[in-house]
């Protein structure tokens, strides 16, 4: 049995956080990145209804906007921390 919540709390997947620092370097903000990767898991045709659901939930694989901006950060500071 799964658990929404339990979900919730997950760290970001290694293969999600790379997509989301494409997205970051594309110009994306942290609420634009999540609203365009959530449509991209609703597009997906891998997915049904049931499993989209868990997805969903899934902070993993569909962080929340709160972490994303930890993540969108982090990458916008790595020039200059190499410049230093």
């Amino acid at each position: 049995m799964l658990n929404a919540e339990a979900l919730s709390f997950r760290k970001i997947d290694t293969v999600t956080r790379s997509k989301f620092e494409e997205y970051f370097e594309q110009g994306m903000t942290a609420a634009g990145a999540s609203e365009f990767h959530s449509n991209q898991l609703d597009l997906d045709p891998d997915y049904d209804s049931c499993s989209l659901a868990v997805v969903r939930a899934d902070a993993g694989l569909n962080p929340k906007v709160h972490c994303l901006i930890l993540v969108c950060k982090v990458e916008r500071d790595k020039p200059w921390q190499a410049a230093r």
